[in-house]
């Protein structure tokens, strides 16, 4: 039941990610790599990978930090209006791509343990680093939007006890011990630019 709770919610991540990635520079390789950690993160217990947390709190501690990073990164966005290297915007700081991930990169260290997560650091710092290749960032937008990513997950985590305690026990007490039938992911809305928390629920 895990596998196949991860697989869907790895395949739904994919599918709304992939939505945003098309209509936001697809021709960058960084717009797929910002992905790449937390779909990780949903699908290695599908290779027989345990993970530290089970499955209803690591989908909502996802949530609530690319809630938390998408939110900071957007006020810092229109407020800051720092002009971006190829004067295309003025939107620079903080790095977007960056942050979303080391959001990801964080959660499978804190997930799976450094073994895993040192490869997850791997592939945002190169997302960050070609954000700057690219001449799409300042090299101190990408340190901003990893230190945000970072710090969005250490927070999720903070607050993982109370949300276990508020979410993902009230959700799973409706379809009885552990509730099988909740996915709770984040989501991409292609008219808003947002991201936004989407709850499945099989009744």
């Amino acid at each position: 039941m895990v596998r196949i709770k991860s697989a869907l919610s790895a395949i739904a991540l994919l599918l709304c990610l992939n939505a945003a990635a098309e209509l936001n520079e697809n021709k960058h390789v960084e717009t797929w790599t910002q992905y790449a950690p937390a779909v990780v993160d949903l699908a290695l217990p599908l290779t027989g990978v345990q993970s530290n947390v089970c499955f209803g709190d690591r989908a909502v501690k996802m949530t609530t930090a690319y809630i938390f990073q998408a939110s900071i990164n957007a006020i810092l966005k229109s407020t800051v209006d720092e002009v971006r290297p190829d004067g295309r915007a003025h939107n620079s700081f903080p790095s977007g791509h960056t942050g979303t991930a080391f959001v990801g990169a964080e959660l499978v260290r804190q997930d799976y343990g450094w073994g895993w997560g040192a490869g997850a650091y791997a592939v945002a710092t190169f997302t960050g680093t070609m954000r700057v290749v690219h001449n799409r960032h300042w090299w101190w937008d990408a340190a901003a939007g990893a230190a945000l990513g970072i710090g969005s997950s250490l927070a999720a985590e903070a607050l993982l006890p109370y949300l276990h305690e508020w979410i993902v026990e009230p959700i799973g007490s409706l379809f009885g011990k552990g509730g099988g039938n909740v996915a709770i992911l984040p989501q991409y809305d292609c008219i808003s630019g947002a991201t936004l928390p989407c709850i499945a629920i099989r009744f």
